[in-house]
């Protein structure tokens, strides 16, 4: 058993089952996985990846056309944060200057993932980026519901030109 000399172990617990809290975060899965089984839908990929942990990372890469090995970067840094925080393997203050760091890395990556995922869908708008950011799985769900909407097909290593030229030659190719 982990022992918990700094109430950490029992904070998480407090708060992962804290009853006011509870109900909203069911709430925001179902539409998160909603979301994503919606947007997987419309990218011709399995929605029913959406509820396998690890298995939804691997499919939300394809969308943006990047590499496999970069879905460890979206899983990776929050357990290793966890399990520093939970187990205390150095220093309490080496570790929060680590985790620091690993989140800072982390959220930079995931805010590059949602800017691609709007690029995939044409859109292009700092709007865009800043509400799929903030909103992230509404705005997932808004993507894959949404009729006005098309995959433009993955971004990844490419350019902004590039991907304008692409979506003009898709959407020429709807009229």
């Amino acid at each position: 058993m982990i022992e918990d000399p700094n109430g950490i172990l029992s904070l998480i617990q407090e708060y992962l089952f804290y009853e006011p809290l509870l109900i909203p975060g069911i709430i925001l899965a179902v539409f998160g996985v909603a979301g994503q089984w919606t947007l997987y839908t419309k990218c011709d990929l399995n929605g029913s990846r959406s509820l396998i942990p690890v298995l939804n990372v691997l499919e939300f890469m394809k969308i943006m056309g990047r590499p496999m090995w970069q879905g460890l970067i979206v899983m990776l840094p929050p357990l290793v944060i966890l399990y520093a925080l939970l187990t205390e393997p150095i220093g309490m203050g080496t570790i929060y200057i680590v985790a620091g760091a690993l989140m800072l890395v982390w959220t930079l990556f995931m805010m590059r993932l949602y800017i691609e995922l709007c690029q995939s869908f044409g859109k292009l708008s700092t709007t865009s980026y800043f509400l799929c950011i903030l909103f992230n799985g509404f705005y997932v769900l808004y993507l894959g519901i949404s009729s006005e909407t098309l995959y433009y097909g993955p971004v990844y290593k490419k350019s902004m030109d590039e991907i304008k030229a692409h979506i003009a030659e898709v959407d020429a190719e709807e009229d």
